[in-house]
């Protein structure tokens, strides 16, 4: 396996974790805090650059849309005037801290509540059904993971490690125990749907019965973040974020490492930033892979080989988006950058201010409309020109848990109170 080391050490940070029920979990802490760093001098782009047509969304199967993560830049009709709104469940709660973001597929929304129940609301806001997957005393307080739409069924993940696959009418085909305690959200290709675990293992599990097809154990990190990025996956090529600041591409099939890289930094003066933890999902375009890491670094690689195209200091926690020659992300300074995609040119950078006047989690940028949509956790919702970066509104909306999705000519919301709230 070949290694492309850029980067060697991080500051140690010990936090508390959340407790457990079932099995041994590693060391976590809360959910990752926004920190200010010194500012970045990085080359300015002076040339004229495309930046790419909205489109309309109709299926949203995966946490990022689909199994490269790149996010489409959506057409949508507005964001503005709430269409509908439906509880779907239990949100965050005493006890039970995770939501995980909806999938959309024939027009039917697939969430989770905090407390492992699944809905299936139609997209005028009706509940078709909803099914309790698990209602007993042992269910961890990261019950619920992840769920992903995949030829004909729904497949959801649990933290204690349970894999449930359900029909679109409500009824549990299997479930399995993989005995691990589960964190990121599934991704499957090639029958074969692949997962993290909190110990930095990788699990590719067949899709017919959940069984163990091969896996990958990294080592095991007491530093860490709460939450972790999922793989992407193009032409049989699995690129994996571990929480150790590693990125490790792999066979899907055979489950070979290709390359490796780690996207730690030299400057260790802030404890948060200086962890290695990879929030940032992998995003794949073409033959380009695009990794940022918390730890001051980011950079886009080819593909099959691994080798740099180029890097720049710049930190993150949230999944870049990329929309023509563009590369817009949001950065542990709490800015917005966008930069040239082909050489990491920096286009634009705004600062990003919370009206709640809070310090806030910011959640991975929405494309819609040639405009870049900012929300966080406390319902800030920023608006920006994707072309020059000119603010055009900032405003108070409901507070969405995760990256709300540009579906339908609409923006869906999901709240930490477990609402489905739709916009237009």
């Amino acid at each position: 396996m070949k290694h492309l080391v850029f980067a060697v050490c991080a500051m140690a940070l010990f936090v508390s974790g959340c407790a457990q029920t079932k099995k041994e979990a590693p060391k976590e802490g809360r959910e990752a805090v926004q920190v200010k760093l010194e500012t970045q001098q990085i080359e300015k782009e002076t040339g004229v650059l495309n930046l790419g047509k909205p489109k309309i969304v109709t299926e949203w199967d995966f946490l990022n849309q689909n199994i490269t993560n790149k996010i489409p830049h959506a057409s949508i009709s507005g964001w503005k005037e709430k269409a509908w709104d439906e509880n779907v469940g239990k949100g965050i709660s005493s006890g039970f801290i995770h939501l995980p973001s909806p999938v959309i597929h024939d027009d039917m929304i697939y969430t989770l509540d905090s407390q492992l129940r699944l809905t299936k609301t139609s997209k005028t806001g009706d509940v078709i059904w909803d099914i309790y997957l698990r209602d007993d005393e042992d269910m961890p307080a990261v019950a619920s993971i992840g769920l992903a739409y995949y030829n004909g069924l729904i497949y959801v993940v649990s933290g204690d490690g349970i894999i449930y696959a359900v029909k679109p009418e409500g009824d549990i085909i299997w479930q399995k125990d993989t005995e691990k305690i589960l964190r990121s959200s599934p991704v499957i290709y090639d029958n074969k749907l692949f997962v993290l675990s909190a110990n930095n293992e990788l699990l590719a599990l067949s899709i017919k019965d959940g069984s163990l097809v091969w896996n990958y154990k990294n080592l095991e990190t007491e530093t860490n973040l709460l939450g972790m990025g999922i793989p992407a996956i193009q032409n049989k090529t699995i690129v994996v974020p571990f929480t150790n600041g590693e990125i490790i591409a792999f066979d899907t099939t055979t489950g070979e490492p290709k390359w490796s890289n780690i996207l730690l930094s030299y400057r260790t003066f802030n404890k948060i930033a200086d962890l290695g933890h990879v929030l940032a999902s992998p995003v794949i375009e073409g033959k380009v892979v695009y990794l940022i890491g918390n730890a001051h670094q980011m950079g886009a690689f080819h593909l099959d080989t691994g080798e740099e195209i180029f890097t720049q200091p710049i930190g993150g926690q949230t999944t870049p988006v990329i929309s023509g020659d563009i590369l817009f992300m949001i950065t542990n300074k709490d800015t917005v950058v966008a930069l040239n995609k082909y050489t990491g040119k920096l286009i634009w950078e705004k600062d990003l201010y919370s009206k709640t006047q809070k310090q806030v989690r910011w959640f991975t940028p929405v494309m819609a409309n040639e405009h870049l949509l900012i929300y966080s956790g406390e319902g800030d919702r920023i608006i920006f020109n994707m072309k020059t970066g000119e603010e055009i509104s900032k405003e108070l909306s409901d507070k969405p848990f995760s990256t709300p999705i540009c579906y339908d000519n609409h923006v869906l919301i999901y709240t930490d109170k477990a609402d489905l709230i739709m916009y237009k």
